[in-house]
């Protein structure tokens, strides 16, 4: 079900760009990192999260970025980086 997911939000990140929408395109980031980290594939995780995170300030959708930081820490955890998981959960709560 992840892949399945993976390949539609691949699709929705893809019209989302060519109708340059910036929102659209924040969101479905967020969600392939999501997919990424449930299929454990934390590289690509970051790579999304940390696009989404960037795009997520610069619209101000302080909502998505909280939520970026808060994942980006949780993979930080699970990797054992713990300082990182603390700066970017810490830094979650005041977004």
């Amino acid at each position: 079900q992840q892949e399945t997911a993976r390949l539609h939000m691949q699709e929705a990140l893809q019209i989302w760009r060519e109708l340059n929408d910036l929102g659209g395109i924040s969101s479905a980031l967020a969600n392939l990192g999501t997919i990424a980290n449930n299929l454990e594939d934390f590289e690509t995780a970051k790579i999304y999260l940390t696009e989404a995170l960037t795009l997520s300030r610069e619209i101000g959708r302080e909502h998505a970025v909280a939520i970026c930081l808060n994942n980006l820490g949780m993979i930080a955890r699970r990797q054992g980086d713990l300082a990182a998981a603390r700066t970017s959960l810490e830094s979650s709560l005041t977004s």
